[in-house]
C-alpha cells in the first residue's frame, strides 16, 4: 500500500526499496513467505534477505530461491507493477516486462480462501473474442496455452502470480486501474492507509467493484463503466466521453490529479482515513 504508489518515481537507476526480505523467519507462514516475495518481485524492489539463513526451511529456500520470480524482479525494463483492482482483502497487480510480456499477481490478504477468475479486459486488452493468451504459474510452473481467461482459488495470505504472454490479436493494454489516495489515518492498515476513487461518487473504501476501474483515453480523459469524469459548476460529474467537452486530466509527479483546462486539482473532503465527497482546488 505505501510503495505501490512511488511507482511514478522508479526506473531503472532509481529502485523503490520496500524493505528487506524477511520470508521464512520466525512468524513468517509458508503462503506468507511467498506473498513477500511475489510483491517485491512485482515491484522490482531490491532483494535483500534479512532472514537467519542457517534456520531456513527446504521449502523456504525453495520459495526464496524462485529463479522465475527472481527473474521477474531484476527484469531490465525496471517497471513497477500497478494496481489494477484493491479491496479489503484482494490486490491485484499488473506489470510489463521486457520484451512485450507481462506479470500478474493476486495477493489474498485476507483469512479465508479467495477465488479469482481473470480476463484479458481487467487488464486494458480489448475485449474481443479472439484475444488468447499464455500463462505461466511461476510457483507450480504449469502452463496455460489459449487462453482466454484463468482461475485460481489462493489461500489465506497467500499471492498468486503468472508471467502472461498475450498474442497480436489482444493489441496494446490501455492504462487500466484503480485510483487511489493516500489517506493519513493513524492506524496502519490497509482501510486507513489506502483510498479510491468510484464513478458512484466520491472517495472512500475500496471494495474491488467496476465503478472503481478507471481507464486513461488517448484523449486524457477519465472513464469508468462508459462515462467520463468531468467537472460541472465546480463539481465533479460523470458524463458521457466526447471528445469536444470532457476534461482531460494530468497525473503530476508530486501525485497531483489535475483537470488540465481549469488547472486545479482533484482533492478530498476528509483525509485521515475517511470517506469524503470531492471537490476541485487551486
Amino acid at each position: 500500500a505505501y510503495n505501490l504508489p512511488l511507482g511514478r518515481f522508479q526506473k531503472p537507476g532509481n529502485w523503490n526499496d520496500a524493505d528487506f526480505i524477511i520470508g521464512g523467519d520466525d512468524g513468517m507462514s509458508a503462503a506468507e513467505t511467498r506473498s513477500q516475495m511475489a510483491l517485491w518481485s512485482m515491484m522490482s524492489a531490491p532483494l535483500i534477505l534479512s532472514s537467519d539463513v542457517g534456520k531456513l526451511s527446504p521449502q523456504s529456500i525453495v520459495v526464496l530461491g524462485n529463479k522465475a520470480l527472481i527473474a521477474i524482479d531484476q527484469d531490465a525494463l525496471g517497471r513497477m507493477a500497478s494496481l489494477v483492482r484493491r479491496s479489503l482483502t484482494m490486490d491485484l497487480l499488473f506489470k510489463p516486462l521486457s520484451g512485450g510480456e507481462y506479470a500478474i499477481a493476486a495477493l489474498n490478504r485476507g483469512t479465508a480462501p479467495l477465488r479469482v477468475d481473470l480476463r484479458p479486459v481487467d487488464f486494458g486488452f480489448s475485449p474481443n473474442t479472439r484475444c488468447r493468451f499464455e500463462a505461466q504459474d511461476l510457483w507450480s510452473g504449469k502452463h496455460q496455452a489459449g487462453a482466454t481467461s484463468m482461475q485460481a482459488d489462493i489461500a489465506a495470505h497467500d499471492t498468486a502470480i503468472w508471467k502472461i504472454h498475450f498474442s497480436a490479436s489482444c493489441g496494446a493494454p490501455t492504462r487500466t486501474g484503480a485510483i487511489t489516495m493516500i489517506a493519513t489515518g493513524k492506524q496502519r492498515d490497509i482501510k486507513s492507509y489506502s483510498r479510491c476513487l468510484s464513478a458512484s461518487g466520491g472517495i472512500g473504501d475500496c471494495d474491488g467493484s467496476p465503478a472503481e476501474t478507471w481507464t486513461i483515453l488517448a484523449s486524457g480523459a477519465l472513464e469508468s463503466e462508459g462515462r467520463c469524469l468531468a467537472v460541472s459548476g465546480g463539481k465533479l460529474v460523470m458524463q458521457t466521453c466526447a471528445a469536444d467537452r470532457t476534461p482531460r486530466w494530468k497525473y503530476t509527479l508530486a501525485g497531483n490529479l489535475i483537470d488540465t483546462g481549469s488547472r486545479q486539482c482533484l482533492s478530498a473532503g476528509k483525509l485521515n482515513g475517511e470517506s469524503g465527497s470531492l471537490s476541485m482546488q487551486a
